[in-house]
């Protein structure tokens, strides 16, 4: 195993790892082929496919366009506006043939928008493309909230409806970043509102001994009773909500009564945190039964930005911004800091993607210590860093990532930012460089 025992080595060696992405990033169709090679590919429900959808952000072209256009930034002589406008043509080229049904940020339009603002140099580069996904965006949000106005009034709640991955909180990252555009703020207000009053009229986040709760009757996972739950992860659930909200507060967009509901989604995500040898700990779900009945033995679960402790205590330190209430920040952090008490072993057992591996650790720590200037998260985020940098090696794209776990898990070539390599390089980036404040808003961390 390698050892970098110094910032300096270890700053060395992501530098020569990001200049070796560019190299291997540089051709869109070349890129493709590889992630779509024969014995490249995933199986769910007994169907193989590829990592890969051309216009997803999640694992496309969008994801390595917005990558480029962050790199541009830090490394102006190496060609990356040439690699990212042919990243930019294989987008345009894709959407002529395809019929845009998506508009979430992983899976659609917003994505798409994300990555051609990444791209173009602070406004100056692809100004129609940009007007017309914020005009489309405009369009589909007042249609969007009247249709989860009825589905609220009839009590049918989904998180995919809501959530960072295919929902509103997606769509309105990608507003807060077009406010210059008078209706893109419009709707994103229109956005917060609505999930205000999701918080208010549904109250499927109450605290026990409230009359209103009736959460059997309220909550529903794509409308499926068999499913109720309640999730607090980042990526799809309640954690992702409250950091949304606090984020637009924190870049200054502000609604009647979200002050408000931030504190009540901070102080309930406060009341369910569990507590074991480590210190404390947050669920990835919990059934609306085992809710209901107060059971109290539960185990630790796999750490990691989208479920887990990591995702919902920034989003609790977001929380204690906004707010001014520093008790809650010291709580958050302290929560943050059981997962330093987690055995290196599973930490390398671990992928080195974003989503549910050693990237997403490593940008939230990074965050986390850049906030607090705390030595020992500090001295994690550079003990997870050298265990990620022990995962690269002679792979197509510098690393390969894990799909699946246990004997089923299988090692692959990814260039999506949720699960593959531009999201290892965003975050190995954000080490040695202050990134764009869309790098984190992307994954709800500021």
């Amino acid at each position: 195993m390698i050892k970098y025992k110094t910032e300096e080595s270890m700053n060395t060696e992501i530098n020569k790892i990001l200049e070796l992405m560019i190299d291997r990033l540089d051709d869109p169709e070349r890129v493709k082929s590889k992630v779509c090679s024969k014995d490249n590919t995933i199986m769910s429900n007994d169907i193989k496919f590829f990592p890969w959808g051309d216009l997803h952000l999640g694992m496309g072209y969008p994801s390595v366009a917005l990558f480029l256009g962050h790199l541009e930034r830090v490394y102006p002589t190496k060609n990356l506006e040439i690699y990212g406008h042919n990243y930019m043509l294989a987008i345009s080229n894709q959407l002529q043939q395809t019929k845009i049904v998506h508009y979430g940020m992983w899976f659609g339009l917003a994505g798409i928008g994300m990555s051609v603002k990444a791209l173009s140099n602070e406004g100056k580069r692809y100004i129609r493309f940009t007007k017309n996904i914020e005009n489309t965006m405009n369009f589909v949000i007042s249609n969007e909230i009247k249709r989860l106005d009825v589905r609220l009034s009839n009590k049918k709640i989904s998180y995919s409806d809501y959530d960072l991955i295919e929902g509103l909180i997606g769509i309105g990252i990608y507003l807060l970043y077009s406010m210059n555009n008078n209706e893109c703020t419009r709707s994103l207000k229109q956005i917060i509102t609505h999930l205000i009053r999701v918080v208010r009229d549904a109250r499927i986040f109450g605290f026990k001994g409230e009359d209103s709760i009736n959460l059997s009757d309220i909550l529903k996972n794509n409308g499926e009773e068999k499913d109720e739950y309640l999730d607090y992860g980042i990526s799809h659930g309640i954690a992702g909500l409250l950091a949304f909200l606090a984020i637009c507060i924190k870049k200054g967009v502000v609604v009647e009564n979200q002050k408000d509901t931030v504190k009540y989604l901070a102080h309930w995500l406060e009341s369910q945190v569990k507590k074991d040898a480590l210190g404390y700990y947050w669920l990835h779900r919990l059934t609306l039964e085992d809710y209901v009945s107060e059971k109290s033995e539960y185990d630790r679960e796999r750490e990691a930005w989208c479920y887990g402790t990591p995702g919902v205590a920034r989003a609790m330190f977001l929380a204690g911004e906004v707010l001014g209430n520093a008790k809650m920040k010291t709580f958050s952090v302290a929560a943050f800091k059981s997962i330093i008490n987690v055995n290196d072993s599973v930490f390398k057992s671990l992928s080195p993607s974003f989503c549910h591996g050693l990237a997403g650790i490593l940008q939230l720590s990074n965050k986390m210590y850049k906030d607090t200037g705390d030595l020992e998260l500090l001295l994690f985020r550079n003990r997870i860093l050298n265990i990620l940098l022990d995962k690269k090696g002679d792979a197509p794209f510098v690393f390969k990532v894990l799909d699946g776990e246990g004997e089923s898990a299988k090692l692959l070539n990814s260039i999506g930012l949720l699960e593959g390599v531009t999201g290892i390089g965003l975050s190995l980036l954000s080490v040695v460089e202050q990134v764009s404040p869309q790098c984190d808003s992307i994954f709800l961390l500021d």
